[in-house]
């Protein structure tokens, strides 16, 4: 089976399971590795995220001290060895419910949203953009006391618009985000892997 039809298929199954019913969530595959079973059988493993009316909320590609910013990365994996089944289904997060949805009429532009990036990062190097996307982004709610409800776990989404760069001066890639409902909340994270080259 070809990669684009693993996913397609991988996706269905996922998305049809009779529980739980009428979901307000979906898996999205992200990323597919393909691993050499043995000499000439390969199998697939999606990492995945879900999304919310087509938008997929953010999820890592390397580690990321995310503590940092209180965000919370949506991650779930798969596996698919024979064409016509599923072997494994990780971290799915279709039992979670979106409460209390709000309407946001109008989004910072991609432009304005490089330009708070270009206003945020040093003018002294030049970075490139590897990717650009529009995710939601989980950021935990804690009480006064600073203790979080570990069964409920109610977070507030941010639609975001997020940028991969790469800096060829110290080899690091840099993953920032603006909030694209009013452009504020600039934050970033780097990592060494070169996350430009990942799909």
């Amino acid at each position: 089976m070809s990669i684009k039809d693993a996913v397609q298929f991988y996706e269905n199954y996922v998305n049809t399971l009779p529980y739980p019913e009428n979901p307000t969530l979906s898996v999205k595959v992200s990323e597919v590795f393909v691993l050499e079973i043995d000499e000439g059988v390969y199998g697939y493993h999606f990492v995945t995220t879900s999304t919310f009316d087509e938008v997929p909320f953010d999820h890592a590609r390397a580690y990321v001290p995310y503590s940092k910013f209180e965000y919370n990365f949506s991650v779930g994996s798969g596996f698919m060895l024979e064409s016509d089944d599923v072997d494994m289904i990780y971290s799915m997060k279709r039992l979670q419910k979106i409460e209390s949805p709000t309407n946001i009429k109008s989004i910072v532009s991609i432009d304005e949203a490089l330009q708070i990036l270009s206003d945020s990062m040093t003018s002294n190097i030049e970075f490139n953009v590897r990717k650009v996307e529009f995710v939601y982004c989980l950021k935990l709610m804690y009480e006064e006391d600073g203790s979080l409800d570990t069964k409920t776990m109610p977070t507030q989404i941010h639609p975001s618009w997020k940028f991969t760069l790469r800096n060829d001066n110290d080899d690091l890639s840099y993953v920032c985000y603006v909030d694209a409902k009013d452009g504020g909340n600039f934050r970033f994270y780097t990592t060494s892997m070169d996350l430009g080259l990942l799909p």
